[in-house]
């Protein structure tokens, strides 16, 4: 009998367990069918179709503990509901997936990644980029370590990370992240999957902020093309394709072409989504901002108020969005002006960006200079304030009241110390260089608003003001980095990690050469080769980012003494100016030029209409010397004169440090005439010794600084390139040089020698020119140190190879003299360089270049570059000009000598003897380099501004 009831059990047991054994082969199907469909829902946009099926799913594989599953799909739902802004609901549930993740699976799974994503989209969206790149680091590292590199989802990590330094108008450092993310997908995908369509779009984002709108409306017509193959045009990634071209067009000018973009977006986006979603506000955006271009201000306004309703409903009051509709109502309350109205708009975009500042009352500001006060978005917030100021200022114009004036100042004030915080957080170059342009308008409208203030009210400190915010204008990016390689010097840092920072500079500049040089070897390029140093650019990127966070960390003396600035005062420059110099610093605007002129006395700021032909003269007059056009030279060459130095200066004054910028850069000043007498040609150089300068600050830093010794040692090198051995180009370097080849410049042409020597010519793109009278020009030089008792360390031809200028005990040398070819790349400054002997068993390739000369060790108190071009390169606006000069600075040089064209062989070499001859007797350097050109004049052969106007010093 106990055996039967026990066959019946065992029977029935197992029916049992095979019935449920159907049973969850059966549901599971289902589970699995209702996921694949949610997927696909999910891509064609259809989001609470999509979450009804991840629901039912999850359902499922919970009552069957899959957890892996079940918590994949609630990753998915937080996902649907990022897509359709509900942010806080996407929070809970990407926290719900964390936990259940940790609890379930244990700690670091990928579904963990997952979730720190999902919050890290929401952080995004809220405005949070810090909180979100912490969020989107944790899910790379977890994904990283589960899949490798090449992984659809590490490149997710990539791509939503890229988007955030968009966000922060980091375009540089976005764009190192797409490579990485393009890459992988290519790899994975092909470049026609809808996954790259997404990354197109940012892509065309990157190039629209960098005003390349030929490279956007590109990558956009891309991202459509793809999405519409995929998924037709209904769907929300066609809509901000078509978001995207708007803008693009709008910026070109095609407003009708734009304003119909738009509006197709829009049409498309409220299919899929309700009128209330944050994107939805993006188009009425810019819909209202044609309306207002076209002057519809009533239709402008309903626009904007409405992005201002949604964006409040989508993202609620704390979000900088919400700060955008602000903005553009604020346009059209200061076209109707009501200025109050936009006064007002404008101080509550302020609060939408920071938690711990709500005070309505437009009088205050925050306090920036605390480093405790949050923002959330520092281009937004730079926007806010910066209409803020501008709105006081042209309320003065309807008030006449000097407290508008009073509170545009304090605006602007608070405005450079955000200027300030956000350059103290950019680690990319272009990215700091794009900030600086940026900040240009901002301090030339500060200045402007100072000298109204003291036109109203006579004090004198707006004056003092205004100087402040013309060096703000000036070479900052460049002093902060001689902080910052200061700081490092003195703040007590370990050997070990100084090296370690010295190589990863190398090694980022050597990366960041080898990338421009494939990129301009054309079609042919090695994309397996552009792509690895591509990967080893962002390696070292991320691991020198990583090495500044730490010794900010650890090394407190570092972090203050690198963001310990203040700008020179005029009093303090009148305090190291001697009776006989004068120091002159413009600001150029497109209609007034402003020009600062202290000397030890005096304190004046002159200001100067400028007409719309200037900047043509300022071309003309450089075109003249070049071509030999007499009298070009002559219809431009006084009357900038009179425009750049429309005052008097003291008869005292013999001596000129100019600071320049924007086109006056590349003026050689000396050439000016300052007679309109064309039967005598009196030149600016007869006058005065002129010198330059980047900034007044540097300048004055650099005038603090005590000569380290009296004793003189020369180095000089001239590679000649007179034979064979050292003038056959090395194969490496002819895709970088078979540009250069020019024709005779027609200022050399009329000394009667057809086939002059330039120092920068080449011959053709296999044999350097040589350079004969080199020779000469570097013994001469290093006989004349003898001559005085002083040390000379020549070198020639082959032995004139660039690794002596990298070998260690180059601080030795307090005079350094190059004579050879130089040559400039103004897209590319990475690729600008000096030609040294073309020796291929030194180790190195015969160019030195500019990223090269950066790592210098330099000690100088003089580097004289007798070359081509040396002293142009990349103008950056707010910065100065990019090129050779800036490095040397960087790497130790206390004083420059460079040039600004093409010069003859020949002239070059006698010039330089006539200017160590006088340096050696006495002279200070701009004196002497004053005398040898005064010299060249009176040779007749050489007496045309050609020979001798483009040679500069940078200095004093």
């Amino acid at each position: 009998m106990k055996t039967i009831v026990l066959s019946i059990f065992f029977l029935l047991f197992a029916t049992a367990s095979f019935a449920q054994k159907k049973q969850f082969s059966a549901d599971t199907t289902l589970a699995k069918n209702w996921y694949e469909r949610a997927q696909d829902l999910q891509k064609k946009g259809r989001y609470d179709s999509s979450m009804v099926f991840y629901d039912q799913a999850a359902a499922v594989y919970k009552k069957y503990q899959l957890w892996k599953r079940y918590i994949d799909c609630n990753y998915k739902l937080s996902r649907c509901l990022i897509s359709q802004g509900k942010y806080d609901q996407a929070q809970q549930k990407a926290t719900e997936v964390m936990q259940e993740s940790q609890q379930k699976l244990g700690p670091d799974h990928p579904l963990e990644a997952d979730a720190y994503h999902s919050m890290a989209l929401v952080s995004n969206y809220k405005g949070d980029s810090n909180k979100s790149l912490e969020l989107h680091h944790k899910a790379l590292d977890i994904r990283r370590k589960a899949f490798g590199e090449n992984n659809a989802s590490v490149s997710s990590s990539y791509y939503s990370i890229g988007n955030v330094y968009i966000a922060r108008a980091e375009y540089d450092k976005a764009l190192e992240y797409f490579q990485k993310d393009f890459n992988i997908n290519l790899h994975l995908h092909g470049e026609e999957d809808p996954v790259l369509g997404s990354t197109y779009h940012s892509l065309s984002t990157i190039y629209t902020a960098k005003n390349d709108y030929t490279q956007a409306l590109e990558y956009c017509q891309k991202a459509a093309r793809v999405f519409v193959k995929a998924y037709t045009e209904n769907h929300p990634n066609v809509a901000t394709s078509y978001h995207l071209a708007g803008r693009i067009y709008s910026y070109l000018g095609e407003n009708e072409k734009a304003l119909d973009y738009y509006q197709k977006a829009l049409q498309i986006r409220l299919k899929f989504v309700s009128e209330n979603h944050a994107s939805v506000a993006n188009d009425y955006i810019r819909i209202g901002q044609i309306h207002f271009k076209r002057g519809e201000h009533d239709q402008a306004l309903l626009y904007y108020q409405k992005a201002l309703i949604n964006r409040k409903k989508s993202l609620g009051n704390l979000n900088p969005y919400v700060a955008e509709p602000y903005h553009f109502l604020g346009d059209v309350y200061i076209a109707k002006g009501e200025y109050d109205q936009a006064l007002d708009g404008y101080q509550h975009a302020i609060m939408a960006n920071m938690p711990s500042f709500q005070d309505s009352l437009v009088q205050y500001n925050p306090p920036m200079g605390n480093q405790q006060t949050i923002y959330l978005d520092g281009v937004i917030l730079l926007n806010s304030l910066e209409l803020k100021a501008d709105a006081f200022r042209k309320k003065f114009t309807k008030t006449q009241a000097a407290s508008d004036l009073q509170l545009a100042i304090a605006t602007y004030l608070t405005t450079d110390t955000l200027i300030q915080r956000i350059q103290q957080s950019l680690t990319s170059e272009n990215d700091k260089l794009m900030l600086a342009g940026r900040a240009k308008k901002i301090f030339q409208a500060s200045l402007q608003t100072c000298l109204s203030l003291h036109a109203v009210t006579g004090e004198k400190q707006y004056l003092q003001q205004a100087f402040y915010f013309a060096e703000r204008g000036k070479a900052n990016i460049l002093s902060a980095t001689l902080a910052e390689t200061k700081a490092k010097a003195f703040a007590g840092i370990p050997d070990s990690l100084l090296i370690q920072d010295q190589q990863l500079n190398k090694y980022i500049n050597n990366y960041t050469q080898q990338i421009a040089k494939l990129v301009t070897s054309g079609p042919g390029a090695d994309s397996s080769k552009l792509q690895e140093y591509q990967n080893e650019l962002f390696s070292a990127h991320r691991t020198q980012e990583k090495l500044m966070a730490a010794l900010e960390t650890h090394y407190p003396r570092y972090h203050q003494l690198k963001y310990q600035s203040s700008l020179v005062t005029p009093s303090q420059l009148q305090s190291v100016l001697d009776a006989q110099t004068a120091l002159m610093e413009y600001v150029v605007s497109d209609s007034l030029l402003q020009v600062f002129v202290i000397t030890r006395k005096s304190y004046q700021l002159h200001s100067v209409s400028l007409d719309s032909l200037f900047v043509r003269r300022l071309s003309a007059f450089r075109q003249a010397i070049l071509s030999g056009d007499q009298d070009l030279y002559e219809q431009t060459a006084y009357p900038l004169y009179q425009t750049l130095f429309a005052h008097p200066l003291p008869k005292s004054i013999k001596e000129l440090i100019l600071i320049p910028e924007g086109e006056l850069t590349t003026l050689p000043f000396e050439a000016l005439l300052t007679s309109g007498d064309v039967n005598k040609k009196e030149y600016l150089l007869e006058k005065y010794a002129i010198s330059y300068a980047y900034s007044a600050s540097l300048l004055y830093e650099r005038l603090q600084q005590k000569q380290t010794s009296q004793e003189k040692h020369l180095l000089a090198m001239a590679p000649v390139f007179e034979d064979s051995a050292s003038n056959v180009i090395m194969a490496s370097n002819r895709s970088v040089l078979s540009g250069l080849q020019t024709e005779p410049v027609a200022a050399a042409e009329q000394t009667g020698e057809k086939r002059i020597a330039m120092r920068g010519q080449l011959l053709d793109g296999t044999y350097v020119s040589p350079l004969l009278a080199s020779k000469g020009e570097v013994e001469t030089i290093a006989s004349l140190f003898e001559q005085k008792g002083y040390k000379a360390s020549l070198y020639l031809h082959q032995q004139a190879g660039e690794e002596k200028l990298k070998a260690k005990g180059m601080a030795a040398y307090n005079y350094i003299h190059i004579a050879t070819h130089g040559f400039v790349n103004g897209q590319y400054p990475e690729l600008s360089g000096l030609l040294f002997a073309q020796d291929s068993t030194s180790g190195e390739d015969g160019i030195l270049y500019t990223g090269e000369i950066y790592n210098l060790a330099l000690q100088a108190e003089l580097v004289t570059l007798s070359a081509c071009e040396t002293g142009l390169g990349k103008l950056a606006k707010g910065e100065g000009i990019i090129g050779l000069t800036r490095a040397l600075l960087y790497a130790g040089a206390k004083n420059v000598v460079v040039s600004f064209w093409k010069v003859p062989d020949n002239s070059t070499a006698e010039l330089m003897g006539y200017f160590y001859k006088a340096l050696l007797s006495g002279k200070s350097k701009g004196a002497a380099l004053q005398q040898a050109k005064m010299k060249m004049i009176a040779n007749k052969d050489y007496s045309h501004p050609f020979f001798w106007a483009p040679f500069i010093l940078v200095g004093k």
